[in-house]
Parts: C-alpha cells; sequence; structure tokens
C-alpha cells in the first residue's frame, strides 16, 4: 500500500514516545491493549485542534522483502506557523500556546508567530511470524529559541529525536519493548507483555523516563499523557465470565 499526503497530516510510530496521534489513550476501561498499541504512520488530519498535527507533504510505502518478511516505509516534511508566548525582550519563546483561542489583543498576539521545521523518517520491518522491529527519526528546528518549563516542549532552537522498537508475538502472547532519545539524550525505556486466552486477559508494562525527557508530538500510557518524568509499573486484568459481565481490573505503582 502506498499513500502521500499533502496538507495538514499527523504520524505514529511504535509506541507513540516520539511521534502519536492528538488523542492518547488514557488508563479507564480499556486496561489490555493500550500497552502494546502500535502506531499505523502516516494519516491525514481532520481535527480543529491547531498545534497537534504537521504541515507539508509526507509518504508512506510498503513492500516485500520475502515470503516472510515486508518493509514499511514512511517519512514527511512539514513547514508550518505555531502559536506562542515571545519574551521580546529576549527574542525567545517562554511557552507553547495550545488553548487554541483568539479573542483576545493577547490571545491574537501569540497566533501563528512561531514557524517550525520538521523532518522524520520512520523504517518498520515485519514478518509474517509475529515479529516487527522499528525505527523513528525526529529533527525539529524553530524560527526562535525556546527557553521553558513545559513538560512536552525540550528548551532550544532545534533538536534531533530517537526511537527504537520492537514487537512480538507468539501463541496466546505478544511483548513489545521501545526505547527513545530526546534531543538532549535523556532517555525513555517501556518494556510491555500481554497474555491472552478465550476469556482471560493479562497486561504487564514497566516503564523509566528521565526527568527531563521532552518530546513535543509524543504522548505515553502511564500518569502522565505526555513522556516525561516517570517510573513504574502497570498490571491489567481482564476476566470475562459470560457474555454480560466482564471484570477488569488495574493497578499502577509509580513515582
Amino acid at each position: 500500500q502506498n499513500k502521500i499526503i499533502i496538507g495538514d497530516f499527523y504520524a505514529d510510530y511504535g509506541f507513540g514516545s516520539l511521534l502519536w496521534k492528538q488523542f492518547p489513550v488514557r488508563k479507564g476501561s480499556d486496561i489490555i491493549s493500550p500497552i502494546l498499541k502500535k502506531g499505523s504512520g502516516i494519516s491525514a488530519y481532520r481535527s480543529t485542534i491547531d498545534f497537534a498535527y504537521f504541515r507539508g507533504i509526507s509518504s508512506q510505502t510498503n513492500f516485500n522483502l520475502s515470503d516472510d518478511f515486508s518493509i514499511r516505509l514512511s517519512g514527511f516534511y512539514s513547514a508550518r506557523k505555531k502559536s506562542s508566548t515571545i519574551d521580546y525582550d529576549k527574542n525567545q519563546v517562554t511557552s507553547m500556546y495550545l488553548s487554541g483561542y483568539y479573542r483576545t489583543e493577547s490571545e491574537i498576539e501569540k497566533k501563528d508567530n512561531l514557524f517550525e521545521k520538521a523532518i522524520s523518517g520512520n523504517i518498520e520491518l515485519s514478518s509474517n511470524f509475529g515479529l516487527i522491529f522499528g525505527a523513528t527519526v525526529l529533527t525539529l528546528d524553530y524560527s526562535l529559541p525556546i527557553n521553558t518549563n513545559s513538560s512536552s516542549q525540550f528548551s532550544g532552537k532545534n533538536g534531533n529525536l530517537f526511537s527504537t522498537y520492537s514487537q512480538y508475538r507468539f501463541s496466546n502472547n505478544m511483548i513489545g519493548a521501545e526505547l527513545s532519545f530526546d534531543a538532549n539524550s535523556n532517555k525513555f525505556i517501556n518494556l510491555g507483555f500481554v497474555h491472552s486466552v478465550e476469556n482471560f486477559d493479562l497486561a504487564i508494562s514497566t516503564r523509566y523516563i528521565d526527568e527531563n525527557f521532552r518530546s513535543p508530538y509524543g504522548y505515553f500510557f502511564g500518569e502522565l499523557s505526555y513522556p516525561t518524568n516517570e517510573k513504574g509499573i502497570y498490571t491489567g486484568i481482564n476476566y470475562k465470565f459470560n457474555k454480560k459481565i466482564n471484570l477488569a481490573l488495574y493497578s499502577d505503582i509509580y513515582s
């Protein structure tokens, strides 16, 4: 399958530490599948939220290497204006403006005042025996340096982020892992295991995310939606008594 998008789009790769869709999966009624929920690549952006997308050109192609292996290649180039709060005395950005409201003079002043260039590439190798391995690179460059305490935005004018991930499905089990580095080499580590039989599911996930890890377009299934400053162990159990009764329990020990 080949895909080209010219205009507005988003990308979700791996388990989401670098790039994910605008609405993350949070802890709730679905306690099993988010543990190893894997991205599908590039997609057209149709939301009215004005900060969670890219604008430019993106492409994606799939082809077979052999009877057992296939590769998906994805990449994009984006150039767009974003909204921010600027300290004009220091000529730097102090925060990204994400509310989407432009009603007052001060709010209108924040609209589209920062230029962002983004380049990304992803390669994902899949096998017909359940093994998946992938890697993602994301480069971000801004027209002004950013100096912020935001939990999602790194400080600086530009940066390179990298992620590698793998997933293996065998019998009634699935395991997965993701290792990522942000623009300042801070680490993100996530390991997951899911066991599923006819009426019983078990999910276990452990994560370690450096205090200063920053990923502007990343999301995570944890206590915080942005992947930063978190370590913990998550366990979910789902048991189906019958078609009408289902018991779902989860615990998350984190700090």
